[in-house]
């Protein structure tokens, strides 16, 4: 009796001991809260609307470095080459700042702000911006240009010091504070965009061309949100601007290559990927567009070759693994384009035309049933998607 009693012991001891590196492990993953607070002292170039967006730069700098250095010390940041201001600067746009508090009593204006995230999975979307020479050139020049508005705000204060303010001071005390209400907005449109929402994401970045008309980067990623929504020529509409005004601008050449593909102008896709890729041979999602141009017109053996190449550059990108899968599916090789969906699933499990391209190999195969199966999963995951009725008829 007593051997049968100390086993129970031990059994609820272990069950006790599981349990418990559930809940640790759990509460490892649990989202962070990180507050900071800023108190603004305005001086007589400054109104309610320029002291809020001085603090809530500063405040916001506050909150993402601390966001940062908790980053660099507790997550895999820690094994990238990355230095803290680069840290910061990826985590701005992929991060919500809310604002928990604000006052303004005519002379300062103070304001609290948090950020609440799952450490883990900023992480893993800052080495996803990291991943992506594009993105990330793009987030250290936004930061670069609010470091060079403050300093123009801090140098226009200290001369109003010392001699008589001029209306051409004034100018350039409101420009300044204009460029860190743009990249407050800019910040926005990205970290939209990184989350998918691309509607939204068309607001943010309307109201940062209100304010730099000749932001080139905005007018691009402005495109890139009208492409994520459908609406290809009005992308092509704000990338004409863009290369007029920026003619070696790698990244316009990509996204109006998206949008002709999206329009299914394939010849005049590749027509600009070549142009992105004579700017710059590495460019990954260059090579992805030309890919997806070429299995558009059907030559697939070369949508294949484009396609390594991006797998090569970004090899954790699921989308590079579904255009192949589309090339291999076109070439007949269905085992291959099985393989490259699955690897779509495994990094991105809820990817819908990762399982159409899957449901298209299984019909390759003659498996019909299992291939109705796969493009059936896509409306189990979104009810709306069009994409997945036709090709379910097919």
């Amino acid at each position: 009796m007593a051997g049968k009693h100390i086993r129970k012991i031990m059994i609820f001891i272990i069950l006790i001991m599981c349990l418990y590196s559930i809940f640790a492990s759990n509460s490892y993953a649990e989202e962070k809260i990180f507050i900071k607070e800023y108190t603004y002292n305005a001086s007589d170039l400054d109104s309610k609307v320029s002291s809020r967006a001085i603090a809530l730069e500063q405040v916001k700098r506050l909150v993402l470095e601390e966001l940062g250095t908790y980053l660099k010390s507790r997550t895999t940041i820690k094994n990238f080459e990355l230095t803290q201001d680069q840290v910061t600067a990826f985590a701005a746009g992929i991060t919500r700042i809310m604002i928990v508090d604000e006052r303004w009593n005519g002379k300062t204006y103070y304001l609290k702000a948090k950020i609440v995230a799952d450490p883990e999975e900023v992480a893993r979307s800052i080495e996803k911006v990291r991943a992506d020479q594009t993105m990330s050139r793009e987030s250290e020049e936004t930061s670069r240009k609010a470091d060079e508005a403050l300093k123009e705000i801090d140098k226009l204060r200290k001369e109003l010091e010392t001699m008589k303010t001029d209306d051409k001071r004034k100018q350039k005390y409101a420009k300044a504070v204009d460029q860190l209400s743009s990249k407050e907005w800019f910040d926005k449109g990205y970290a939209l965009i990184i989350a998918d929402n691309y509607q939204e994401a068309v607001t943010a970045y309307m109201r940062v061309i209100e304010l730099e008309p000749d932001n080139v980067t905005a007018l691009v990623h402005l495109a890139w949100a009208y492409n994520g929504t459908g609406h290809f020529k009005k992308a092509i509409d704000q990338l004409d601007r863009a290369i007029a005004l920026e003619p070696k601008n790698e990244h316009a050449y990509v996204q109006r290559g998206w949008s002709y593909n999206g329009l299914g102008e394939y010849q005049q896709a590749v027509i600009d990927i070549n142009k992105a890729l004579r700017l710059n041979p590495n460019n990954q999602w260059a090579f992805f567009h030309r890919g997806w141009a070429y299995n558009g017109l059907g030559n697939f053996l070369q949508a294949k070759k484009d396609i390594d190449n991006a797998v090569k550059l970004n090899p954790k990108d699921p989308w590079n693994y579904i255009m192949r899968s589309w090339s291999y599916n076109g070439l007949g090789s269905f085992q291959e384009a099985m393989k490259d969906a699955n690897t779509a699933l495994k990094l991105d499990p809820n990817n819908k035309y990762a399982y159409i391209q899957r449901g298209w190999s299984y019909n390759g195969l003659g498996n019909y049933q299992q291939a109705e199966k796969e493009i059936t999963a896509t409306l189990d995951i979104d009810p709306k998607f069009a994409d997945g009725y036709y090709n379910l008829k097919g």
